[in-house]
């Protein structure tokens, strides 16, 4: 009899737990978890949290991160310097990236089944004040000294430098960082089959990527 009991309590149980659950519903989607996620892949190389989001392995996640220097080095690339250069550049904008400043705010659900979830990012300034001049200025002198002491003016010799320079009075102000006010992207979500991902990501992370480091002094 005792054990008819149990058996019967244990049975009543788990019927109000399922009663319950059904009730309560599917755990709701974390979307505001999704987006913080691919903020913190795309700016600080974070990707516990995005690879659990997506699913992706570390490193597919590494590829997201990398996609966006990756993108810088090769636009420098272009300009005819080594790949050292290319690395250092890469290096300077990983360091600048994880300054950046964001705020995640809570989604909203859209009719079709996804979300809405606004981004505030604080827009790095103080960045390249005064650096296009400084360049020029610093540039022509170190010409005139090479021609004064009748050494050959090699033009890619000349960008390789520069662009040292740039790197070098870059990284003298990353303690030095200053913040704009804030830009909002609104990053939208969608349900494909049974999983979510952000619509257009690729273009979201330009217009992101645009948003986190003020250019308007850069001349």
């Amino acid at each position: 009899m005792r054990n008819r009991i149990k058996v019967l309590f244990i049975t009543g149980l788990l019927a109000v737990t399922m009663v319950l659950t059904a009730a309560c519903g599917a755990k709701k989607f974390d979307a505001s978890g999704y987006v913080k996620s691919f903020m913190d892949m795309l700016t600080k190389g974070e990707v516990e949290d995005y690879m659990k989001f997506t699913g992706e392995s570390e490193e597919e996640a590494k590829e997201d991160y990398n996609a966006m220097t990756d993108a810088m080095m090769e636009a420098v690339g272009a300009a005819g310097v080594s790949k050292e250069v290319q690395e250092r550049f890469k290096d300077v904008y990983v360091k600048i990236l994880a300054k950046s400043k964001y705020t995640v705010k809570e989604a909203e659900e859209t009719d079709d089944g996804g979300f809405k979830v606004d981004v505030e990012i604080e827009p790095i300034t103080g960045l390249y004040d005064g650096l296009s001049e400084e360049l020029q200025t610093e540039a022509q002198e170190y010409v005139k000294k090479l021609m004064a002491d009748g050494e050959s003016v090699d033009q890619t010799a000349i960008t390789e430098w520069v662009f040292n320079l740039m790197l070098d009075k870059m990284e003298a102000r990353l303690d030095s960082l200053t913040y704009g006010d804030p830009k909002t992207i609104t990053v939208e979500i969608e349900k494909d089959d049974d999983k979510y991902k952000i619509k257009d990501e690729e273009q979201i992370g330009e217009q992101i990527g645009l948003a986190l480091i003020d250019t308007s002094t850069l001349q």
